[in-house]
C-alpha cells in the first residue's frame, strides 16, 4: 500500500525537514566538550559497582557464572531456580530473559534485583563511560551523527558513534554522566528545556477544557492530574503528593498510548508497586477527568482504519496496515502507534520549528555574538549551545526562550526554561 499526499502536503514536510539541516550539521561539527577526568573517575567507580554487583549474585548461581549473558541468566532463572518463565525468544529457543520479566520476577527472588542493577550499570559503563571515552577527539569533544528521517515520528535520534538521546534522565547514575558533559574553562553552557511539549500538543489537539484550562492558569499538570483524581484542591497540593509521580506517568502514558501493564512497570521502576487493577482504576479516573481526549482518539482511530494510514498536525504520514488485523492485540498496537505518532510528531514538528527559526535568526545577527553561539546537541525536548563566559548570558537564552514561546501558535501557552551552567548535569 502506498499513501497518495497532496503535492503541498508533501512540500510541507520536506521544507520542515530542511529548514534545520544546516544546525544539525553545526552540531554533528561542533560536538559537545567532556571533561575526560570525570569521566575516568565515573568509569572506575562504575566498574568497581559491576564486580560488587558479580561477587553478590555469584552465590545464587554458580562460579564462573555471566551475569551478562542471557542464556546463563536464563537458566539460572528458569532451570536452577524454577522461577515461572514468560514468553520465549523470537527464535524461540530459550525464554527472555529481557527487563520486563526481570520487573515481573523482581520480588520472587533477591538475585533479580541484584541482576537488574548490574546490568543497569554495565549498560551505562559500556554505552556510554567507555564508549564516549573512546570516541573523544583530541580537544576531548564527542560528535555525534544526527539523524531527523530515521525516526517515523520525525523526531531526531542520534548515534554514530554514540546515541546521546538514551542517556537516563531520571537515575542518578545517568545524571553523573550528563556531569561529565562540561564546557573548557571560560566557556558556559546553555540548556533551553521546551516545557511539556507533548502535553501541550495533547491539550491543543483534543481541545480539553480541563487540560487546556491548566496550561493557561500555568498550571503543573501532573499536580493538576493528582489533585482532581484525590479531591485535593489544587493551592493544597505539592510535588511530595504521592500521586504526583504516578500522574506524571499516566499523562505522558496517555500521550504515548502506553497500557496498562507498561505503566505498572514504569511505576515499579520508581518503587511504586500498583496492582494492574489499581492501574485500570487510575487510568478510568483519568478519563473521567479528561473527557474530550477518549473521543479525539476515537476520531485518529477511525481516521486510521479508513486510510490505513494516520498523519501527525504536520501531515507527516505513518502506515499502520495493522489496524486492519483480525487479531485484537496487533489492533489495539496499532490504535496506540496513531495516537503516539499524531502528538508525538506533532510535537516533534514543532522543536523542528524553533530550531529553524533560531538557526535563521543566529545568520541574521549582525553582532559578533552569533559567531561565539555553538549549538551542540538537541535531545528530547532540550537544546543545549554554548558560548564564551564573558558574554552576558541573559538577552542570548531570553531570546531563545522567546523564540520557543513565539515560534508556533497553540491553544495553550508554549514555552521554555533555561538555565546557564558549567556542565548540562547542572542545568536540570
Amino acid at each position: 500500500m502506498t499513501i497518495q499526499l497532496p503535492g503541498p502536503q508533501i512540500e510541507k514536510i520536506f521544507r520542515l525537514d530542511c529548514a534545520i539541516l544546516a544546525m544539525l550539521a553545526a552540531m554533528e561539527t561542533n560536538g559537545v566538550h567532556v571533561d575526560t577526568a570525570q569521566l575516568k573517575t565515573l568509569d572506575i567507580a562504575l566498574q568497581g559497582e559491576i564486580d560488587q554487583f558479580r561477587f553478590q549474585i555469584t552465590p545464587h548461581a554458580w562460579t564462573g557464572f555471566n551475569p551478562g549473558s542471557p542464556d546463563q541468566v536464563a537458566e539460572l532463572l528458569f532451570g536452577t531456580l524454577h522461577l515461572q518463565p514468560g514468553k520465549k525468544t523470537s527464535s524461540g529457543v530459550r525464554y527472555t530473559t529481557d527487563d520486563k520479566t526481570l520487573e515481573r520476577l523482581k520480588h520472587d527472588h533477591p538475585v533479580i534485583p541484584l541482576l537488574q542493577e548490574f546490568r543497569e550499570v554495565s549498560k551505562l559503563h559500556g554505552t556510554f563511560v567507555t564508549g564516549i571515552l573512546a570516541a573523544l577527539d583530541s580537544e576531548s569533544r564527542v560528535h555525534t551523527s544526527l539523524r531527523h528521517a530515521s525516526v517515523v515520528s520525525g523526531r531526531l535520534s542520534s548515534g554514530d558513534p554514540i546515541n546521546l538521546q538514551t542517556i537516563p534522565t531520571e537515575s542518578e547514575r545517568g545524571k553523573l554522566i550528563r556531569l561529565a558533559f562540561r564546557v573548557k574553562d571560560g566557556m558556559q553552557m546553555g540548556v533551553a528545556d521546551l516545557s511539556q511539549i507533548e502535553l501541550r500538543v495533547l491539550a491543543d489537539f483534543t481541545h480539553d477544557p480541563v487540560m487546556v484550562d491548566a496550561f493557561k492558569q500555568g498550571q503543573d499538570l501532573h499536580l493538576k492530574t493528582a489533585a482532581e483524581i484525590s479531591g485535593t484542591p489544587y493551592s493544597q497540593i505539592t510535588k511530595a503528593h504521592p500521586l504526583r509521580y504516578p500522574s506524571k506517568r499516566f499523562n505522558f502514558g496517555m500521550a504515548y498510548g502506553i497500557s496498562d501493564e507498561g505503566l505498572k512497570d514504569q511505576l515499579a521502576m520508581q518503587g511504586i508497586v500498583w496492582t494492574v487493577e489499581e492501574v485500570a482504576k487510575f487510568r478510568k479516573e483519568w478519563f473521567r477527568v479528561y473527557q474530550q481526549v477518549r473521543p479525539a482518539m476515537e476520531v485518529v482511530w477511525a481516521y486510521t482504519r479508513r486510510h490505513g494510514y494516520v498523519v501527525d498536525t504536520w501531515g507527516r504520514p505513518r502506515r499502520l496496515p495493522g489496524i486492519w488485523s483480525d487479531s485484537p492485540r496487533i489492533r489495539s498496537e496499532s490504535e496506540r502507534q496513531a495516537f503516539n505518532h499524531v502528538i508525538q510528531g506533532g510535537a516533534a514538528g514543532i522543536i523542528k520549528k524553533i530550531m529553524a527559526r533560531l538557526w535563521q535568526e543566529t545568520e541574521a545577527m549582525e553582532n559578533k555574538v552569533r559567531t561565539f553561539i555553538l549549538w551542540l546537541l538537541q535531545v528530547h525536548d532540550e537544546l543545549l549551545f554554548e558560548m564564551p563566559a564573558c558574554i552576558d548570558p541573559k538577552p542570548v537564552m531570553g531570546w531563545v526562550l522567546d523564540v520557543m514561546r513565539t515560534t508556533v501558535e497553540l491553544s495553550v501557552p508554549v514555552f521554555g526554561d533555561g538555565k546557564m551552567a558549567m556542565a548540562w548535569g547542572e542545568a536540570k
